[in-house]
């Protein structure tokens, strides 16, 4: 017999410097970004009565539109694609009639975050999201089991947080 893996989660606070902070800042614009391009895309999709764009099409939207939207290339495709799951999940959502059609994100009134999936690393007091990014943190407790995803989510008030997911 099989042991069910346990999801826990631990939300952290991190300390970015400014450099940093403009970094996560151009993160959450972008993942905010693909999501309300996507949006408008299938909302023009819809009104030609044109087939909704699967989730595996809107992935293969990233390229083009990095060409179109160089700034989008700063971005991990896999951030951007999160961000485009969380689109399809709302769609998802809305055509089994369980929510209201999705709403494009507002800079300031929606929840700014962004998800990172892969090459995280996790030191004694800092915490690594790829090449980019090497944050100060405070662990209160000792990260246990595989590292599934990270949210890095940033609020009104300026202070930054990481949620961590792990699987054991």
């Amino acid at each position: 017999m099989e042991l069910e893996k346990v999801h826990r989660g631990i939300r952290i606070r991190i300390y970015p410097n400014n450099k940093e902070k403009s970094l996560l800042e151009q993160q959450i614009g972008n993942s905010r970004f693909i999501y309300n391009l996507v949006l408008k895309i299938q909302e023009t999709r819809y009104k030609n009565k044109e087939k909704h764009l699967s989730k595996f099409d809107t992935y293969g939207l990233i390229a083009n539109l990095q060409k179109e939207y160089p700034f989008l290339s700063e971005s991990k495709v896999e951030t951007l694609r999160h961000s485009l799951d969380s689109l399809n999940f709302g769609f998802q959502r809305f055509f089994a009639k369980q929510s209201k059609y999705p709403k494009l994100k507002k800079k300031f009134k929606s929840k700014r975050n962004f998800t990172v999936t892969r090459g995280v690393k996790i030191l004694h007091n800092r915490m690594g999201l790829g090449k980019n990014f090497n944050l100060k943190a405070v662990f209160h407790k000792e990260i246990e089991g595989k590292i599934k995803k990270i949210t890095i989510t940033a609020n009104p008030s300026g202070k930054y947080y990481a949620s961590i997911l792990t699987e054991n």
